[in-house]
């Protein structure tokens, strides 16, 4: 029996993987150098950032902060893809293991036995890797900052799906309106408080175990 961890991994890694073989043979076809390609794409995605600022009418001084902050953003940035692209894909992953549960068996047909999501936590030991990456961005050397940064955004999304899968258990405890859930999950969505706020909750439930899954034997 494939587990829900081992699905959405799997899954992940077939479009990563999928994605990066045409990104390579784009590369390859057009003659071009995957991160000199990947680099100019992040620049002048950033240099059509700042022209939507100056039309929003900012002033020069901002424009002028901006502009000199820019190299060093597109730096991090570019290093910052794999993560980005790693999260993005267990996003994705995870988003479509929960609609096609809840399509396939309203439609009677086979689904795995998962075990419900609202009760899933991620493997203990990772904490210390996260509590690792977190240490590593105090080293002095910038290849290690960012490594440990990359690692970092990516446990960062792994912690949100357990602070998600909290959440939607109190949820259910408490038999929220949908309209209510509806409304808390969109501010979740796109207030960066309260998604930082679900990651902490997600981080922290290793040690106070929010929904008491211990005491019930899970």
């Amino acid at each position: 029996e494939v587990s829900v961890e081992r699905a959405v991994l799997q899954t992940s890694g077939v479009v990563l993987g999928a994605a990066t073989a045409c990104v390579a043979f784009y590369a390859v076809a057009a003659g071009l150098d995957v991160s000199g390609m990947i680099g100019a794409y992040v620049e002048r995605n950033l240099q059509l950032a700042m022209e939507v600022y100056q039309r929003m009418g900012i002033s020069a001084e901002n424009m002028r902060i901006l502009s000199e902050a820019m190299e060093q953003f597109a730096f991090v940035l570019t290093r910052m893809l794999p993560a980005l692209a790693v999260s993005s894909a267990l996003v994705m992953s995870w988003a479509t293991l929960l609609m096609a549960r809840s399509m396939l068996i309203r439609r009677g047909v086979g689904f795995p036995d998962y075990p419900p999501l609202k009760r899933w936590r991620p493997p203990e030991p990772i904490v210390w890797v996260a509590i690792a990456c977190g240490g590593a961005l105090l080293v002095p050397d910038r290849s290690i900052r960012i490594l440990a940064l990359n690692g970092l955004v990516m446990l960062m999304t792994v912690y949100f799906f357990a602070g998600i899968a909290i959440v939607s258990y109190y949820f259910q405890k408490k038999r929220f309106p949908m309209a209510a859930r509806a409304v808390l999950y969109a501010l979740i969505a796109v207030q960066q408080f309260f998604l930082l706020a679900v990651i902490g909750m997600g981080f922290f439930d290793t040690w106070f175990d929010f929904r008491k899954l211990e005491s019930q034997g899970e």
